[in-house]
């Protein structure tokens, strides 16, 4: 009681709606939404005569702005509220619909389980067996249309193919690139470190032939960032 005390203080009222009924019931789409969409459609064309066919974000905010002064008007809104049967309040323009009046809840019909001539293909072994189970029962009408029907097959399955192995190239090179550039980047900070291998074993109070001597099992730096080392001239 205290719930409904709250809505009918605050002034809300709970609308139901039946499911897919919006383009009957709901006043914006009746009314407003519609014209909104006309008019923006042909500012559009409007702007797009002269050959300019790129619409930024500031221009589609000039194009929705005209269209919405031209499509949100008072009139277009009553009239959504009018056609829905809401204001002034009319639940037969409504009810009396036949979407409406013979509305029924549904659920799908149960599909049949696929079997080896209704299975989606997912290469063209399988289309193959697919096909030839087909052309056996099919007449010499049926068979040309069936042929036909493979040539379109085989034509998208070729495009597929190349489509999948461009997009594997293109990984490919993208990876190769950032492992690029990680690599240079790597070394670029290795290059700007203050103490160098040298210098730190001389100041720890290595001899030079004890520095000489870690330094030769070291491993090369180079190898680390895949590089090869320049030769020395």
């Amino acid at each position: 009681m205290a719930r409904l005390t709250g809505i009918h203080i605050n002034q809300i009222l709970v609308v139901y709606l039946l499911p897919h009924t919006s383009h009957l019931s709901q006043p914006c789409d009746l009314g407003p939404f519609s014209h909104l969409k006309s008019y923006y459609s042909k500012n559009l064309k409007s702007f797009i005569a002269p050959g300019d066919t790129q619409v930024t974000r500031a221009r589609f905010n000039v194009l929705y702005h005209r269209a919405r002064e031209e499509g949100l008007t008072a009139q277009y809104i009553l009239a959504g509220w009018r056609r829905s049967g809401l204001y002034p309040l009319d639940a037969r323009k409504v009810l009396d619909r036949p979407e409406v009046a013979r509305y029924r809840a549904t659920t799908p019909d149960l599909a049949p389980p696929q079997n080896r001539l209704t299975l989606t293909p997912q290469d063209d072994y399988e289309y193959g067996q697919i096909r030839e189970a087909l052309n056996a029962k099919l007449t010499r009408s049926g068979r040309q249309l069936q042929k036909q029907l493979s040539h379109a097959y085989l034509r998208e399955s070729s495009a597929r193919k190349l489509l999948s192995f461009e997009v594997s190239k293109a990984r490919k090179r993208t990876l190769e690139d950032e492992v690029q550039e990680t690599t240079k980047r790597l070394k670029k900070q290795d290059d700007k470190r203050t103490w160098d291998t040298t210098e730190i074993f001389k100041a720890r109070g290595y001899t030079a032939e004890e520095t000489t001597g870690y330094i030769d099992v070291l491993p090369n730096r180079a190898l680390i960032y895949n590089v090869e080392e320049e030769p020395n001239i």
